[in-house]
């Protein structure tokens, strides 16, 4: 062996032995600059100076990789806060297209920059056509509510800059794309089966989820074994095991089958269109077959932690990805409980070893899937005995030899046993638990109890590190017991109204938007599992639209309603022990925490927005009126009594319809701060210009849902403060 190539190995010995500060340090730069925290840069700062003091060459290795990414994450930021979003009349590259039942998503290209555009004119559009597009591009939304999806940044992290409105578009020519690969098998398993089951096909084979309806995604995620029907490890193990099963049989020599077998494996890469869960086989393939001969010592987990660092080099944005971190905590998760693996063949080995490995990976994989606003079934430990083996050595086979059209029976009759015990288990809605969103310490604090715990020798210590991770479980999902966030959050919902009210741990709702719009996802966000009183306005759909999903998970103790309104009374039958109140002009709601009086109904009026529930909410020594869907007949009956109270915040009528908000009811309200809740899929481009115009030249401060996300109220040591969920605090 050459000095210099022994120096090398030396090196990389080195910098092996250093893999854990390594993986801290890659993964805290590309968080804290991607989500702008940059007192996290203090860690990594740390153990460059430790690296520096130990061997300085390391230190010089490592710091050019991280200035590499720095550079890169800088890169992409200052495209993303310079790009000017405009109206088009240009051509644009289909780079990619998601296909569903009513409309389809282009993924498109012009230059560096990427975008996505939801079209539902133009079906006739192929993958690798050049299209003349006329229209705009617009920054999609941030995140809606406080610890919600942020579709922005989901899009940065695939490196999509905005989302193109297509007005008009004329297919310019059409080229080849390595993608037409995967959407022509994705094309001929859709033609060859039934959707049943080239749903299952197309998702265990080429990794495509689009072909699955929701009832059958919702059927295997409440299960909790949504992992097995993603490309994993185990399933690439599969491939490369039948590939070198056969290559046993020729004379090729090692290294050739090994080139063979990477081959392969990238062109497999390729076919599903780069899941990172495959990248990290190449990886570690790679780090196998090549790294490990001038290793002088290894062990699996380092080897893990290696090939993540690895892969974040490739690509920074993967570390936000939940399948990246999926896919590297249930690894790690096995690894560092496979010394209490059993190491025989038994049936009785078999069921420990399985217990093992799936306890394992559902504990290890709690914060991720709380990060995804997912429930966890605890039964799944149990489940994942039978799923696991049944999917990765009987199912995942027989879709694979079910891609021959005369062997398409075999699949079916696996898929259908599949369906027909997941549709059995399906049916038992016990130890199902959906965790609030975790804080950034919870988070650090879970993952170093829980590897403490497993590579721990010393029984007190395991002993308390298991006491601490189930104190922690356990508050973590009664966090509103220790929640003194004193706090009024307007939502902003895909479609109508729902305000949530905190105080000491009291939980007012008023309104549930549209069903299905978010209320019940914010809700377990936050940690929300009981709601003291709902209060409905009125009986439209989009104010009472998750009432009856609320009342199924047994969530509200009292209800208040409009006794002028019966249009929600079959609601209740679903319930009988809730209690129900039915509120009119003059009635009180009084309580330690708040009181509520009535203005409106009394005079009906015929019309279900106008005889709205009316009321001002007292909390936090502030006077709330909440003025439902009220047009401008009934303020004309409310604007002379509204002058005798003091109004600090106006939820303006209607979600700032033009029919509400007359000048005199607004000027006699004479509130500090006015909130229009819109719902950002609103038809009706709520709230109109008149009703803008109105408060402007009132002068008067308009808060909108739609340009600032959801608006919380904090109410902390008698003052207050204004956020936005887009934004952060507001200065008012």
């Amino acid at each position: 062996m050459s000095l210099t190539k022994s120096k090398i190995i030396s090196l990389f010995n080195l910098i092996y032995d250093e893999i854990i500060s390594v993986i801290i340090i890659v993964i805290t730069i590309i968080y804290s600059i991607t989500q702008e925290k940059y007192y996290y840069l203090f860690i990594p700062v740390l153990l460059l100076i430790n690296l520096f003091l130990k061997n300085k060459k390391v230190f010089i290795i490592i710091s050019i990789i991280i200035l590499i990414i720095i550079t890169r994450l800088v890169i992409k930021e200052i495209v993303f806060n310079n790009y000017q979003y405009k109206e088009i009349d240009d051509t644009y590259f289909v780079e990619n297209i998601d296909h569903y039942d009513d409309y389809d998503k282009l993924y498109l290209k012009k230059g560096i920059y990427n975008f996505v555009s939801n079209s539902t004119k133009f079906k006739n559009i192929k993958l690798g056509d050049y299209i003349l597009i006329k229209g705009t591009i617009e920054k999609v939304s941030l995140n809606e509510t406080f610890k919600g999806f942020n579709y922005y940044t989901y899009l940065k992290n695939k490196n999509i800059i905005g989302k193109i409105t297509i007005n008009d578009l004329q297919v310019v020519k059409h080229s080849f794309n390595i993608n037409n690969i995967h959407f022509n098998i994705l094309n001929y398993i859709s033609n060859l089966y039934e959707n049943k089951y080239s749903s299952i096909i197309s998702c265990l084979t080429i990794g495509d989820k689009t072909l699955m309806d929701d009832d059958l995604s919702s059927s295997i995620s409440n299960l909790g074994i949504s992992h097995l029907f993603v490309i994993s490890g185990l399933h690439m193990e599969l491939v490369y095991s039948f590939i070198y099963l056969i290559l046993k049989k020729t004379k090729l020599k090692d290294k050739t089958k090994d080139i063979i077998v990477l081959i392969v494996l990238v062109s497999y890469y390729c076919l599903t269109i780069f899941m990172v869960s495959i990248l990290r086989v190449i990886v570690s393939f790679f780090i196998n077959k090549v790294l490990n001969k001038y290793i002088s010592y290894h062990s699996p987990p380092k080897n893990i932690l290696l090939n993540a660092s690895i892969v974040l080099f490739i690509n920074p944005c993967y570390l936000l990805s939940f399948s990246f971190l999926l896919s590297y905590i249930i690894v790690f998760g096995i690894l560092i409980i496979s010394k209490y693996l059993k190491k025989d063949n038994s049936f009785k080995s078999f069921i420990i070893n399985n217990t093992l490995i799936s306890l394992s990976s559902t504990i290890i994989s709690i914060p991720i899937i709380s990060l995804m606003g997912s429930s966890i079934n605890i039964l799944s430990i149990i489940y994942n005995l039978f799923f696991i083996p049944y999917v990765s050595y009987l199912l995942l086979p027989s879709c694979i030899i079910g891609l021959i059209p005369f062997l398409k029976f075999i699949p079916k009759i696996f898929i259908n046993i599949f369906i027909f015990i997941s549709d059995i288990l399906n049916k038992i809605n016990i130890l199902t638990i959906t965790f609030p969103y975790p804080s950034e310490l919870l988070f650090i604090l879970f993952y170093f109890l829980y590897i403490l715990l497993v590579i721990s020798t010393n029984k007190k210590l395991k002993l308390s590190s298991i006491i601490s991770l189930l104190i922690i479980l356990i508050s973590w999902y009664s966090i509103t017991i220790i929640n003194v966030n004193n706090s009024i959050t307007f939502l902003s919902l895909s479609k109508g109204e729902s305000t949530v009210c905190v105080v000491n741990n009291y939980c007012i709702v008023i309104d549930t938007g549209d069903e299905d719009s978010g209320l019940i996802e914010y809700l377990e966000e936050e940690g929300i599992h009981t709601i003291d009183l709902l209060i409905l306005t009125h009986s439209d759909s989009d104010h009472i639209g998750d009432t009856k999903k609320l009342l199924e998970k047994n969530m509200v103790k009292n209800i208040c309603l409009n006794c002028l309104d019966t249009g929600y009374n079959d609601y209740f039958a679903i319930n009988k022990n809730i209690m129900i109140s039915y509120l009119k002009e003059s009635d009180y709601i009084n309580n330690k925490y708040f009181n509520i009086k009535v203005l409106s109904p009394s005079k009906k009026l015929n019309d279900i927005n106008n005889d709205s529930l009316v009321f001002i909410l007292n909390v936090f020594n502030l006077n709330i009126l909440f003025c439902a869907d009220i047009e401008k007949e009934r303020e004309n009956l409310l604007k002379d009594e509204i002058k005798k109270y003091k109004i600090d915040i106006l939820k303006v009528s209607h979600h700032g319809s033009s029919t509400s908000s007359s000048l005199e009811f607004i000027k006699n309200c004479n509130p500090l701060i006015s909130i229009a809740m819109n719902g950002y899929n609103n038809m009706y481009n709520f709230p109109s210009n008149i009703t803008i115009n109105t408060f402007n030249t009132l002068g008067y401060t308009l808060l909108n849902t739609k340009y600032l996300g959801s608006i919380r109220l904090y109410y902390k040591f008698k003052k207050y403060y204004f956020y936005s969920s887009f934004y952060g605090p507001l200065k008012i």
